[in-house]
């Protein structure tokens, strides 16, 4: 009989921690993600400015990521960062130049809670409602070569396993569901000399 009502206990509780995550998490096709350059031909030394538009074709809110990119610091865990939205060049035969990410953390010294840290890292997009943000895409750093290229971007949602039990039973409160998943975008570009 206890070991009955041992397998039952287990089953509840995984049942629950599945019902939370997807109460919590919402998938990527809930959102459309588009990018778009002011021209369509730049010099190799220009900095692109590349713009990107999240917004949310569903029929409910939904949190999206408020920033290209977040940091965790101490207390709350070691420093990590997590890329929301990331971009790169690739040439027409399919190399990719690719620079990366850095961002600075400050400790405050002080423990803040998931909905705390959520409520800086992400933003509440209604049905219809969009998100606008800009990139700077640096291509003298690759000395790219002129040519035809496309700038490749993804938009990164959170992930259901950086977050413990407690954390997603916190979340859950917070009316809404979190982007979750990736969505890709791209636009053609020239580089001149």
């Amino acid at each position: 009989m206890g070991y009955r009502r041992h397998v039952a206990l287990c089953v509840l509780a995984a049942a629950s921690i599945a019902s939370a995550q997807q109460a919590t998490f919402t998938t990527a096709n809930a959102v459309s993600f588009t990018v778009s350059t002011e021209r369509d031909a730049y010099n190799s030394q220009e900095q692109i400015s590349l713009r990107y538009e999240i917004k949310n074709v569903s029929e409910r809110p939904l949190y999206v990521p408020r920033h290209q990119g977040e940091i965790s610091c101490p207390p709350n865990s070691g420093p990590q960062s997590v890329m929301h939205v990331d971009a790169w060049f690739e040439n027409a035969a399919g190399k990719k130049f690719h620079s990366g990410w850095l961002g600075a953390c400050i400790d405050r010294g002080e423990r803040r809670t998931p909905s705390q840290r959520m409520s800086e890292a992400a933003v509440l997009l209604r049905p219809g409602e969009h998100l606008d943000g800009t990139i700077a895409l640096q291509g003298n750093i690759f000395r790219l070569a002129p040519g035809d290229y496309q700038i490749d971007a993804v938009l990164y949602g959170w992930k259901e396993d950086e977050f413990s039990e407690q954390e997603l039973r916190e979340l859950s409160t917070m009316g809404a569901p979190f982007l979750r998943g990736e969505t890709p975008a791209s636009v053609p570009i020239i580089i001149t000399h």
